[in-house]
């Protein structure tokens, strides 16, 4: 394979720390493969610089490039997608995010591709979408199934001399570079291009764990606008996309549950407050389209106990009464049994103990099956083995407290001692008996 057929782009800002990282992990790496590098700073300090030029003494293949800080990073893409599209320097061009990393395996998997001339290269660390390694020759299924992956600086790989040459940049630039569509207008540029094009051909790649983000990165530049990135300039610009790509509201929310809006983002925007009830308010339609959960589970997440809300995300309002049903059955076992026993000394007994406390709920102590490897004392309640357990009297209820699995392998033991009719063996999830 000839050098230069790859250009590495990473519009980079203030991130000294992690281009250092990138380049102590990855320069030789890029080297040997014959991958250009080049770093597009609009670093408000000298600190970026310094690193690059360090690293510039050791390797040929990577250059600094100054570009002003004021820009928009969808600006800083814009300007290296044009800037290449006119010189034709290389193959292929591949903007990427400075804190996303490739696999060795991912790159190696990628360079053969570029011998076959594909319009466009999506690489994929997910199945998510169940997308698979397949290529694409119809634009609107591509659209349909990769839009949402190829909002993510670094997804895609252009052929320059298809996908960037002859590009009207002008008129692109006041579509799309509006406040209302610039944090996508990447994606409005790659399917514009595409809508042009007689013959299109991509290819789409799937590479297990092939995309990681640096353990350095901490939120995304938009953290903070987040909903409004996402609930409104996100559909704008893809309704402003060419009519060529049909069911748009089908795309637009793909974004949402295949990446940006799971119930572990929506508890992670919480807890920077970012989402809150008054999110949900303004954006509720867009959010119960772009991430599949009804409006309770909504709510939940803006405002239950973490664990809780989480649970109701995955089980839905059915599967939650179902399981707080079994907490009333727990407290009529409690009611008609005079003494107590928690069969069990791991983390779920002790979680039943815990709701037993503070509940007001008297239990008489913990009962496992042998002595050795637990304590003589938990939770201020004796731990007493099974073989020196005596009161076996009717008014004697046993709850069990263990996991799913651990209460199949021990009801033979229960039953062989004639204790299982006496037992509260129903499995309760952590969460609800947390609450």
């Amino acid at each position: 394979m000839e050098r230069c057929q790859l250009a590495f782009c990473i519009p980079t800002y203030n991130r000294s720390i992690m281009i250092e990282e990138f380049l102590e992990q990855f320069s030789a790496l890029f080297y040997e493969l014959g991958i250009d590098i080049y770093y597009y700073d609009s670093s408000e300090n000298e600190e970026t610089r310094l690193v690059v030029e360090k690293w510039m003494l050791l390797y040929k293949n990577i250059c600094y490039i100054r570009i002003p800080s004021t820009w928009h990073a969808n600006k800083k893409v814009q300007c290296i997608l044009e800037q290449y599209g006119v010189e034709q320097k290389y193959n292929y061009l591949w903007v990427c995010g400075d804190s996303v990393r490739f696999s060795e395996l991912a790159l190696r998997k990628i360079l053969p591709l570029l011998d076959q001339k594909y319009d466009m290269i999506i690489v994929s660390g997910t199945e998510k979408g169940q997308l698979g390694t397949r290529e694409y020759t119809d634009k609107n299924e591509l659209f349909q199934n990769c839009a949402w992956h190829m909002t993510l600086f670094g997804a895609v790989i252009l052929n320059v001399h298809t996908m960037l040459k002859e590009v009207p940049w002008m008129g692109l630039k006041e579509k799309y570079e509006t406040s209302d569509r610039i944090n996508y207008s990447h994606v409005g540029y790659y399917f514009e291009i595409i809508c042009k094009l007689e013959k299109f051909r991509a290819y789409h790649l799937t590479v297990d764990r092939g995309i990681q983000t640096s353990r350095l990165k901490l939120a995304g530049g938009w953290y903070h606008d987040a909903f409004k990135v996402l609930c409104e300039y996100w559909p704008s610009t893809i309704d402003a996309l060419p009519q060529c790509y049909m069911n748009k509201k089908d795309a637009i929310n793909k974004l949402g549950y295949y990446s940006c809006l799971t119930p572990r983002r929506f508890l992670h925007y919480r807890r920077g407050n970012v989402y809150n009830i008054n999110t949900l308010l303004r954006y509720r339609t867009a959010l119960k389209d772009m991430s599949r959960l009804n409006i309770f589970q909504l709510w939940s997440l803006s405002c239950l106990n973490p664990k809780l809300a989480y649970y109701i995300a995955a089980n839905d309002l059915k599967g939650y009464i179902k399981d707080t049903r079994k907490i009333h059955r727990l407290r009529g076992f409690c009611k008609k049994h005079h003494a107590i026993y928690i069969y069990g000394a791991g983390k779920i007994a002790e979680l039943y103990g815990k709701y037993m406390q503070r509940k007001g709920i008297a239990f008489q102590g913990f009962l496992v099956t042998q002595k050795e490897k637990n304590p003589e004392i938990l939770q201020d309640h004796p731990v007493i083995p099974l073989s020196d357990f005596e009161d076996l009297c009717e008014g004697t209820g046993i709850i069990i407290g263990l996991n799913q699995q651990n209460i199949k392998e021990v009801q033979p033991i229960i039953k062989e001692l004639g204790l299982w009719k006496n037992t509260f063996h129903e499995y309760i999830l952590p969460v609800i008996l947390e609450k």
